[in-house]
């Protein structure tokens, strides 16, 4: 029995970290004609939301980011895989997180690997993608989370 747990175990590991490479840009070509056919075949399914507006908000450039950087572990759906990729779907993002990562867990810190403004884009498309309805952040909330 520990044998078999500790081959999961090396499995999930395993699968971690080539996700994780795989997401961080280590075929950042494919990743970005993958990402490219994704968000044509798919943008009629985002559910954009703008409050006290006649226009919907523009976040293609925050699913973009999400596609190429997010969706190998929070799913292109927003589900996640728990436990270790936890959920987006009807929740805020935490802007800590994305910015510093969490130690101990594959939620790497993207300050370095993703300007401010893509920051911005992406956790405004996850606050307001599948449901999500959460207030908009800007630029300065990431200036202020950068540790």
């Amino acid at each position: 029995m520990k044998k078999l747990s500790i081959a999961i175990l090396a499995i999930i590991l395993t699968f971690s970290i080539s996700t994780l490479f795989t997401s961080c840009g280590d075929n950042e070509d494919d990743a970005n004609d993958a990402a490219k056919e994704m968000v044509a075949e798919n943008e009629d399914t985002t559910e954009d939301v703008a409050e006290d507006t006649t226009e919907a908000a523009d976040y293609s450039a925050g699913k973009t980011i999400y596609t190429n950087k997010c969706m190998a572990c929070h799913q292109e759906n927003g589900e996640g895989v728990d436990p270790s990729f936890p959920a987006l779907k009807g929740k805020t993002a935490d802007l800590d997180i994305v910015v510093n990562g969490t130690d101990g867990t594959a939620m790497a810190a993207f300050k370095d690997q993703l300007s401010d403004q893509e920051i911005v884009d992406v956790i405004n498309y996850v606050n307001h993608a599948w449901g999500n309805n959460a207030d908009a952040i800007t630029l300065d909330d990431i200036t202020s989370a950068k540790k």
